[in-house]
């Protein structure tokens, strides 16, 4: 696994709805994080991943201010996906995982504690793509959704928190919010699922 990173408080990010409205802030460790990273382009979902009624951040990563307009945090076979879980003090970083393609998926089962993670697999040399288990080992989750100890998934019910128009956001300018649709099984179990999903602001 990568390695574990801390992020301090810092001004809390506010979203606005395409109405005007008020919508859910995202927490300050991973306003945090998206400056120290120098984000431009990601998405972000909060949801309940170890069950301790906290949120942890899952932010899908295209570009950085650095990246000349690019989506430089992309390959051929996706984007980086980090997972960030809370602290007292922000979030710490659990995991980078490359090469991810969306719909990102929780999934009602467990490892180690932690909900079980799904991610699409395609490009970079694989013909047909296919959606890859990414289970928690006690430290994080695989780095690489496409060699062991990920594998690949039979059909089984989740909660999509990040959607397949993920990697299509070009407006570094927008804001956004979209929320997860109920999936029998997961609620019912009291997990939150995500608070919000976000475009980047203008930096």
């Amino acid at each position: 696994m990568k390695r574990l990173a801390v992020y301090s408080a810092a001004t809390i990010v506010g979203l606005i709805t395409a109405a005007g409205m008020a919508a859910p802030t995202a927490p300050s460790g991973v306003a945090a994080f998206i400056r120290d990273h120098k984000l431009t382009r990601y998405t972000v979902a909060l949801a309940d991943l170890d069950r301790d009624k906290k949120p942890e951040a899952l932010i899908y990563a295209m570009a950085t201010s650095e990246g000349g307009g690019q989506a430089d945090l992309c390959g051929s076979g996706g984007c980086d996906l980090y997972v960030l879980a809370m602290t007292p003090t922000g979030y710490r970083e659990i995991t980078d995982i490359s090469v991810a393609r969306p719909p990102v998926r929780v999934l009602p089962t467990t490892t180690h504690g932690w909900r079980d993670l799904g991610v699409m697999v395609a490009g970079g040399g694989i013909v047909r793509g296919y959606e890859a288990r990414l289970r928690y080992d006690g430290h994080g989750y695989p780095n690489n959704p496409t060699v062991s100890p990920a594998v690949r998934l039979q059909a089984i019910a989740g909660k999509q928190i990040i959607g397949e128009d993920a990697g299509q956001m070009t407006d570094t300018s927008s804001t956004a919010i979209k929320h997860g649709a109920a999936v029998p099984g997961v609620d019912e179990e009291g997990w939150t699922g995500p608070l919000a999903r976000m475009a980047s602001a203008r930096t």
